[in-house]
């Protein structure tokens, strides 16, 4: 008879155990950059200064790439735009002030332009029952100084304690002067042309002059 061997069993290694770990609720980590929040509604008055700078911004950048033989297109491009607060009539008001003194050789094309958009209308910002026209705010513009005031700059040189400061004031006020200078120059040179294409009067031109 034969004896058969007997193979004992191969104990198998014991088992790793995982602790976990009980967290306090106030101990968790949540991450909030991914958990969904209600928007915040964005104030009135914020989407339309919002509004207005676009409009601004994209008039400047036509401004910018203008020619007196291109107007015609680009003005096309202005009087396609959303104007229509007061705030952003103005300030396009203002910046074709300020191209033509800055370009007086462009005044002329630049009061066409505004003659193109005279009877363009928006909603006073004090009073929304009262319309504004292009043509009313840009009178207003013609007729407000927007020279710098020398005279207190002269009283800042007298007052001066030092020879090195009053040096320096009184180089500040020979720029302001000649500033000032380039400024009237091309606000008569401007207005005139206003006149020329019938934006203003010629008792308005004779006023604005004079001031």
């Amino acid at each position: 008879m034969s004896s058969s061997k007997i193979t004992e069993p191969i104990p198998l290694p014991p088992r790793k155990q995982i602790k976990l770990f009980d967290v306090k609720p106030s101990e968790r980590v949540v991450d909030t950059s991914k958990v969904w929040q209600p928007r915040r509604a964005t104030p009135v008055a914020a989407t339309v200064t919002s509004a207005t700078d676009v409009v601004l911004n994209t008039v400047r950048g036509i401004l910018n790439k203008m020619t007196p033989a291109s107007h015609e297109r680009f003005l096309a491009k202005i009087l396609a735009l959303e104007i229509n607060n007061e705030e952003s009539l103005s300030g396009v008001i203002k910046l074709f002030f300020d191209k033509a003194l800055d370009e007086p050789i462009y005044a002329a094309t630049y009061a066409k332009m505004c003659q193109a958009l005279a009877t363009k209308q928006v909603a006073s910002s004090t009073d929304p029952t009262e319309s504004l026209s292009f043509r009313k705010l840009l009178l207003s513009r013609c007729q407000n100084d927007s020279l710098v005031d020398v005279e207190k700059k002269r009283e800042e040189v007298q007052k001066a304690d030092s020879k090195e400061k009053k040096k320096l004031l009184e180089t500040e006020l020979i720029a302001l002067v000649d500033k000032n200078r380039r400024i009237t120059l091309g606000n008569i040179k401007f207005i005139g042309e206003l006149y020329k294409v019938g934006n203003i009067t010629e008792n308005v031109m004779h006023n604005c002059i004079r001031r």
